[in-house]
């Protein structure tokens, strides 16, 4: 049996162009309780065969956990999906335990060997979660009764199946993952019916609230989108809204209070710290801060993607040709999931907030290269690889290249989210 080191090292030349994506994972409450690594080796165009899958899982591996160590997952749980022939050379062990869950499909046999492995990783704490529940046979019976959570896909399962799962293995006391749980409808079933944790897209669907809902505390904020978002921003006015709101005086002083700016002397006005901003640097501030307030009822992963978003709409601007519209890009991204955290329509919001037509048809239509740049990145956050290549080929740019600039922007989103999660311990 290969040693780790060796293993691990086999795929940096085998694929050294790795995509990795992140796919959250939550509890009944919708608290993010942490995230499946989704990848693909860039040559493969989404297929594998055996030692292609092993490749690319040891290249997921060294690029996401040995080498970046916690940046794409935080302090959360990371599913990361093994082959056979990555279990066997033990390239676990090398993972921490607390925040590691092995996925386990119905490709890996249950013989000694996998066994006698998955008993080894129990003892030292590892997580085991068995996919691919469909392939459940007598050879893969006993790695189940090893594992601590089964994934069930609610695309392929009926309704039937799902209660009949949930009955047969609830009393077992094992974990159930309901994945590719796209609406709140299936969310609410699956909870209904007793899985514990949900992976899928259905936490960026708008829960929309009736005609006079929206709270006095949103609707300050989206009069400061409104007018940070005039063609001639006018700052008397601004400042106007802002002395009107704690939350807002107090963020901004902040900010430009920080380390980032370097100031000599404090600023202790919010018509100083706006002039001293300038327009450009306002209309991120303001984004940064009022997505993550007006998200504040809404899981904490929703306001993470819009901060993900922008920053990867606004780092991806060179390669599409557009560096003059990088703010623009920014709050594009930002402002993606603006129905969601408000729970009113897009175009209404939009309304609401005056943005320009050019932004306006990115966000709602997706036409237009700023459009096709949001379309990409949504495309590489839900792990649609083919779509990735297909929009990084119509902006004119290798979609291989996107990998690192998702890892900064999620770095990023990480220290303006949360900056004591940021800053957890690499792996060793």
């Amino acid at each position: 049996m290969q040693d780790v080191s060796t293993s691990v090292a086999e795929a940096n030349g085998s694929a050294d162009k790795v995509f990795i994506a992140r796919q959250p994972i939550f509890d009944t409450e919708q608290r993010l309780f942490g995230y499946e690594l989704l990848y693909r080796n860039s040559s493969l165009k989404n297929s594998y065969d055996s030692t292609d899958g092993t490749a690319a899982t040891l290249a997921v591996i060294r690029d996401a956990v040995l080498i970046l160590g916690t940046q794409l997952t935080g302090r959360n749980k990371a599913f990361i999906n093994f082959t056979p022939e990555v279990l066997q050379k033990k390239v676990a062990f090398t993972m921490r335990p607390e925040t590691t869950v092995i996925e386990l499909g119905g490709s890996v046999i249950a013989d000694s060997t996998a066994l006698e492995l998955c008993r080894e990783l129990k003892m030292e704490g590892y997580t085991i979660a068995f996919d691919d529940f469909d392939a459940v046979s007598k050879q893969t019976q006993a790695l189940i009764d090893l594992a601590d959570i089964i994934k069930v896909d609610f695309r392929q399962a009926s309704a039937e199946q799902r209660a009949d799962i949930s009955r047969s293995y609830n009393r077992r006391k094992l974990k159930l993952l309901a994945e590719k749980v796209e609406t709140l409808e299936e969310f609410f079933e699956a909870r209904r019916l007793g899985y514990l944790y949900f992976q899928g897209f259905f936490f960026g669907e708008p829960q929309m609230v009736s005609a006079k809902a929206i709270p006095a505390n949103k609707l300050n904020s989206l009069r400061v989108l409104g007018e940070i978002n005039r063609p001639n921003m006018d700052f008397a006015k601004l400042d106007e809204i802002i002395k009107r709101d704690v939350y807002l005086t107090f963020t901004l002083l902040n900010f430009i209070n920080s380390a980032y700016f370097g100031l000599r002397d404090g600023v202790s006005s919010i018509m100083q710290a706006l002039a001293l901003l300038g327009e450009r640097e306002i209309r991120k501030w303001a984004c940064l801060v009022l997505m993550t307030f007006i998200g504040a009822d809404r899981p904490s992963e929703v306001s993470m993607t819009s901060l993900v978003r922008g920053k990867l709409c606004e780092l991806l601007a060179n390669k599409a040709g557009l560096s003059p519209k990088k703010p623009e890009l920014f709050i594009i991204g930002m402002l993606s999931m603006l129905d969601v955290l408000v729970g009113r329509p897009l175009n209404e919001l939009l309304d609401k907030i005056n943005i320009s037509e050019d932004i306006k048809a990115a966000l709602t239509t997706g036409r237009g290269r700023m459009g096709q740049v949001l379309q990409l990145v949504i495309a590489y956050e839900k792990a649609l690889w083919e779509e990735v290549d297909s929009w990084a080929s119509k902006l004119g740019f290798d979609s291989a290249e996107i990998s690192t600039d998702y890892q900064e922007a999620i770095q990023w989103a990480e220290q303006v989210f949360d900056p004591a999660k940021a800053k957890a311990p690499a792996t060793d």
